[in-house]
């Protein structure tokens, strides 16, 4: 029979001492038994000395004791021990001969990956009933990696749990660490860490290891070999979410960006920041694998994030950014022009006469001058003389200039000369936030960001899409729905008419109809205070149609599909509309004009209607047609003649760049170009410094022509 032995438990100095008898005889107690057969024998195990979870490389002795009927424990047996699979292996401790009180069975579990498993315990021997145990044990990763980076360290162990050694230095566990492949993953164990522990070291990208020799010491002499599969992968570093990267800055900007690291958990791996210009842009390094970036100078860097470690080939993250130092809108209204720089400060030029500028003055300027205000504005709605703007923070409107017919929405009917942060003061508490507004000749509309549509100012054609008391309303007023189903998105004012484009991409006009610019050949008569006056309430251009943008001019309107075909109707007494119309206007029978949407071409993402002619986009490039008139006024150009037609069909003008925005007033228009990136250039009629070139009016011609050169707005002046 094989030997067996009992652990007498025992606590000598306060700690745990195990005494070891060997018994040449099957014992009961203390009393010689001879077993009859078929008695049942019970495994019962020392629960305190059995884990339920274990880690990666650790080793825990285990423990069970055989009981007979009587209950007594029972010594000098054998159990087998058993395992699933190669989560974890069982080797039993055999002892030596000593004395025994308890019959204790002891064995050693061995972690090698992770999972779980059930650990069993058998006994079978002649004469006694045969009887199992089992139990199960989850093996977790521990403080083990799968998955380290190329330069990545990291401390791993060997775990020793319910250890029945001494702790005498002749008692310890002996541990060799050895790497699988050395040239992937290294293995050393430098001063400073435990007995039971190493530092594992990626080197080169593929499937390492380490393989883990334990030698217990004698009498107990267990061998215990670990094989840890750990892979190696490259750092992988890409933009943190909360601190993305900016394609374009402004001079002046300082934003905060940072990287994530892959395969680098603990972060123990710091971010090197380095510029390909320095005088572009200026970086600060930040804790956490961020840094500060401030824009200094107009260009483009290329920003890098690097992990560089001696020994180890470099990982970078790279970005380009450009830094501008221009403009970033552009709107044109009568006789006058403002944008908003990239700094987001406020300029205006052109006609002042009104305060229109709202630099404080009434005399032209030919050059960009700043708006005397602290406030900045995030969009701008230009009319024919008062200018709006809705502020970055809170979307709240103001309007300055003239106000004789109440289009600042402030019910004072006189010019302002003097800009003083007049807030439209009578939109309702509860839709103060506006997100898009646009300036008529003398009126204004607004779409609030609950998507209702708003409008104040003159009233004599029904720009305001309802009767009022007088000719004007200072008070802006709800505009009625026109689409039950919908709400508004944009809209956009003319001479005396607007459009609004629902969320759908549906549309309505109303206002003037002289020229059919409402599309509809609809002759519209309303009293306005008692008084008769011409204009329509909202008409609904056809619920087929699509659009994605909308621009009113004088007598004409145009309008960009969702598949980016456009289309004008109105007045074409000039060729405006970009193609022929047979029909003629309801109140000036000489000027040809059409109904129905007429088709412009394919191809088109923006467009503008001024006066007497139109602009739009085609993959950056601006299209003319029509023609700029001298004049500046403003009634329905008559009788038609052909002669005068500059272009009567879309005609590149005279620049390769390329732009991104277009805006047209009553008799110049304006564009951003997208390359070079925030340039403002302008064409057209110049009698009040409109083109922004630094002269008042044009000297090298009378004539104007979509083949002039355009002129380049100066850049805006720096916030410092």
């Amino acid at each position: 029979m094989a030997l067996a032995g009992d652990f007498i438990l025992k606590r000598r100095n306060n700690a745990i001492v195990i005494a070891i008898v060997a018994l040449t005889a099957i014992t009961i107690g203390c009393r010689e038994f001879t077993p009859p057969n078929d008695i049942i024998v019970e495994i019962e195990p020392i629960l305190s000395q059995w884990p339920t979870v274990m880690s990666i490389a650790e080793i825990a002795n285990v423990a069970v004791v055989l009981k007979g009927p009587d209950g007594l424990p029972i010594s000098g047996m054998s159990v087998d021990w058993t395992t699933q699979g190669t989560i974890l292996t069982v080797s039993q401790i055999l002892v030596p001969e000593t004395a025994s009180e308890n019959a204790v069975l002891t064995a050693s579990l061995a972690a090698h990956e992770p999972g779980s498993t059930l650990v069993g315990v058998s006994f079978e021997q002649p004469g006694f009933a045969p009887t199992t145990f089992s139990k199960l044990v989850v093996v977790e990763a521990g403080n083990w990696p799968n998955l380290l980076a190329v330069t990545d360290s990291m401390v791993v162990g060997l775990q020793l749990t319910n250890n029945l050694l001494d702790g005498s230095e002749a008692g310890v566990v002996d541990v060799d660490w050895q790497p699988i492949d050395p040239s992937i993953l290294k293995v050393s164990t430098p001063t400073g860490l435990d007995r039971y522990e190493a530092l594992v070291t990626a080197h080169q990208r593929g499937l390492g290891g380490v393989t883990i020799t334990t030698t217990g010491p004698a009498p107990r002499l267990i061998t215990e070999r670990f094989t840890i599969r750990i892979s190696v992968d490259a750092l992988m570093i890409s933009e943190e979410p909360d601190f993305a990267w900016p394609d374009s800055m402004t001079t002046g900007e300082t934003v905060t960006v940072g990287v994530a690291i892959a395969n680098d958990p603990r972060g123990n791996l710091g971010v090197e920041w380095q510029t390909g210009n320095a005088a572009t842009v200026e970086v600060v390094p930040l804790p956490d694998n961020r840094a500060q970036i401030t824009a200094v100078a107009s260009g483009s860097v290329e920003l890098i994030a690097r992990i560089e470690k001696a020994g180890f080939e470099p990982t970078e993250y790279r970005s380009s950014v450009r830094v501008l130092q221009g403009w970033r809108l552009v709107e044109v209204g009568g006789n006058h022009s403002c944008a908003i720089s990239f700094e987001r400060k406020t300029f205006c030029w052109g006609a002042a006469y009104s305060g229109q500028l709202g630099f404080g003055g009434v005399e032209p300027t030919s050059v960009p001058v700043p708006v005397a205000t602290l406030l900045t504005f995030d969009r701008l709605g230009l009319g024919g003389a008062h200018s709006c703007g809705i502020i970055r923070r809170g979307a709240r409107l103001y309007c300055w200039g003239q106000g004789a017919f109440g289009q600042l929405g402030d019910e004072r009917p006189e010019d302002f000369s003097d800009y003083s942060d007049v807030e439209v003061p009578n939109l309702p508490v509860d839709v103060q936030r506006v997100r898009s507004v646009s300036g008529g000749y003398s009126f204004t509309v607004a779409v609030d960001t609950s998507e209702t549509l708003w409008g104040w100012g003159e009233n004599f054609s029904f720009q305001l899409g309802q009767d009022t008391d007088g000719f004007f309303s200072s008070k802006p007023l709800g505009v009625p729905a026109f689409f039950s189903d919908d709400s508004a998105g944009v809209a956009d004012a003319g001479l005396a008419h607007a459009c609004v484009l629902m969320l759908s991409g549906r549309l309505a006009c109303w206002g003037d109809n002289s020229a059919f610019q409402l599309g509809a050949d609809t002759a519209c008569t309303h009293n306005v205070g008692g008084q008769f006056g011409f204009g329509c309430a909202p008409i609904r251009l056809g619920d087929n149609w699509r659009f994605k943008q909308i621009s009113a001019g004088a007598y004409h309107t145009c309008a960009v599909t969702t598949t980016e075909d456009l289309y004008c109707w109105g007045a074409n007494s000039h060729g405006q509309l970009g193609a022929p119309a047979s029909a003629t206007c309801l109140l000036v029978v000489e000027v040809p004009c059409s109904s129905q949407p007429v088709f412009v071409g394919s191809g088109f993402q923006v467009v503008s209607a001024g006066s007497t002619f139109t602009c739009a986009l085609s993959d950056g490039v601006p299209h003319c047609w029509g023609m700029i008139v001298e004049s500046a006024n403003f009634e329905l150009p008559g009788p038609f003649n052909p002669s005068l037609w500059s272009n009567p069909s879309p005609t590149v003008v005279g620049t390769n760049n390329k732009f991104e925005t277009l805006s047209a007033g009553y008799g110049h228009f304006c564009g951003i170009t997208s390359n070079p990136a925030g340039a403002i250039w302008c064409w057209g009629r110049q009698a009040s410094g409109e083109l922004g070139d630094g002269s008042l009016v044009r000297t090298d011609s009378t004539f104007v022509t979509f083949q002039d050169l355009p002129r380049r707005i100066a850049e805006p002046e720096s916030r410092n």
